[in-house]
């Protein structure tokens, strides 16, 4: 997961990083680390 700050302020882009193989595709959706480092102060709990 890729996060990038943007010229407009408090705005992130998100990249996620898809990983393939033979038996097809995996997607990190939530890096809760990843973003705390970018600034993001929000948690999502389930």
């Amino acid at each position: 997961m890729r996060v990038q700050q943007l010229a407009i302020p408090e705005v992130l882009l998100i990249t996620r990083d898809r990983f393939a193989d033979s038996r097809g595709w995996f997607t990190e959706l939530h890096n809760e680390a990843a973003l705390r480092e970018a600034g993001f102060s929000a948690r999502f709990v389930q």
